[in-house]
């Protein structure tokens, strides 16, 4: 082995060395950026000197082969496929806890204690039907019943209206990760053709991933020329290496499956297309149009038609009462058409509204103190007029608020698992790819003593090639 040969050996291990350093320092000045992956040098070899069948091969000192990530692809999916289900869950949680305060019983007047006052008005009245300090009270129980179906419903709308401004911001994220994602493509591509590792750009693509994941269902995989493929699950790629499909919003008109008009609809590509929203059944988006367009949708058609059998139930025993101006046929609220919009159209008859006297409580003509209608009207709370003839208004009106409390509650049980799965399988990613501070120091304090060595190597070459040179001399 001649001394160039001695000192290219000193020289590679000050070379891995540094390349250690340098890595290890990496590490350490990125163990709180969220998604980074520890990385380590992986060191080869170089291949002897001298014939295969000769004795004699001498060593040609290290060479670093590349620098890699240590991650666990199984676990970084589970991550991703837990993180969907948790930001579902987080979603979903706040639009329910929204939902609940509107439907809450339990501080001042709800709804539910306002119809039953206006029935036990009613029947106060059937004890003094002539009374019209009662009447009054009637009219305006009536009236509080009518704003608060309308400040329910109005209120649901407001939550819609918050829903349909979210969608459309989540899908203009959704359209930057994408881009984000397809550029990240190009680059790990261009450093791959080189002999590079571009490893902190996987780890950008990775984050990235993790939050379009947590806004849509995304799978992944690699095409014929190793580049990473994003799929959303149900309808199709939306990032194929430098190119990504945009996502677009449109309004909507109202149709029979319960969608209302001026709700937003998402498409792949313009708004020219068939929307894909019903295909969307995870992430942030997922939770977002499902409770907009099963749970609201729902208790909207639900207090409609309450609102509406009550108006009903109510003018068609009112028109066949007398006032005390001995009038009949006079409806006690106005006439609706159709149940959609009931809750928010619900308001007393223009002749009601005018005077108490037009309130009928009378079965018949010049009977001041006959309580037969007021009695009848007062028994519409118990009667079964609801879900084909099984529930009263109470039992309609409970039941909506019970739908709205088993779903808060079953979406709460699921979220809280979530959090432990997610809180495990971050231990999990942490124990693998995670930076330890001590770990790395002690590796900064092996690759110095490597170098130091490795100096110590060429040190000795160059005093050996002085004493041969003086030989000579």
């Amino acid at each position: 082995m001649g001394m160039g040969s001695l000192l290219q050996i000193g020289k590679s291990g000050m070379s891995a060395a540094r390349t250690g350093v340098s890595t290890s320092g990496h590490n350490i000045s990125n163990a709180n950026t969220e998604g980074y992956t520890r990385q380590r040098v992986v060191q080869t070899n170089e291949a002897p000197a001298g014939r295969i069948s000769s004795a004699s091969q001498v060593g040609r000192g290290t060479n670093v082969a590349r620098i890699e990530r240590i991650n666990n692809d199984y676990i970084d999916r589970q991550l991703r496929s837990t993180g969907r289900d948790l930001s579902y869950g987080e979603e979903r949680e706040v639009i329910l806890k929204q939902t609940e305060d509107i439907f809450n019983e339990m501080n001042g007047e709800g709804l539910n204690r306002i119809m039953s006052k206006f029935f036990n008005d009613f029947r106060r009245l059937s004890s003094e039907p002539e009374n019209l300090a009662l009447r009054e009270a009637v009219r305006e129980s009536a009236n509080a019943m009518a704003n608060d179906f309308r400040r329910v419903r109005g209120q649901v709308a407001e939550v819609n209206s918050h829903l349909n401004n979210k969608i459309d911001g989540y899908v203009r994220e959704a359209n930057q990760l994408c881009r984000e994602i397809g550029d990240l493509n190009v680059k790990i591509r261009q450093v791959e053709l080189s002999g590079g590792s571009p490893n902190d750009l996987m780890d950008k693509r990775d984050v990235a991933l993790k939050n379009l994941g947590a806004i849509v269902d995304v799978t992944t995989y690699k095409d014929q020329e190793g580049g990473l493929v994003v799929d959303l699950r149900g309808i199709g790629p939306i990032v194929v290496s430098g190119k990504s499909t945009v996502l677009s919003t449109g309004r909507t008109v109202a149709d029979e499956s319960g969608k209302k008009s001026g709700d937003l609809e998402i498409f792949s590509g313009d708004s020219q297309g068939s929307p894909i929203s019903g295909r969307i059944k995870a992430g942030k988006l997922g939770a977002l149009l499902q409770t907009r367009d099963s749970t609201l949708s729902t208790l909207t058609s639900k207090m409609d038609t309450i609102a509406f059998e009550l108006a009903r139930s109510v003018n068609e025993i009112h028109r066949m009462g007398f006032t005390r101006n001995d009038a009949t046929q006079v409806d006690f609220f106005k006439t609706m058409n159709q149940v959609e919009g009931a809750a928010d159209a619900l308001t007393l008859s223009d002749s009601v509204r005018a005077s108490a006297n037009n309130i009928a409580a009378a079965g018949a003509p010049g009977s001041p103190g006959d309580n037969r209608v007021a009695l009848a009207l007062s028994g519409i709370q118990g009667l079964r007029i609801l879900e084909g003839g099984t529930a009263t208004m109470d039992d309609f009106y409970n039941g909506i608020v019970s739908e709205v409390g088993v779903a808060a509650n079953q979406n709460s049980a699921s979220l809280n698992q979530n959090r432990d799965i997610m809180t495990q399988l971050n231990k999990m990613r942490e124990q693998i790819s995670g930076v330890s501070i001590d770990e790395e120091t002690t590796q900064l304090m092996q690759y110095q003593h490597a170098f130091d060595a490795s100096a110590r190597v060429i040190r000795v070459a160059d005093e050996m090639m002085k004493t041969v040179l003086s030989l000579k001399n």
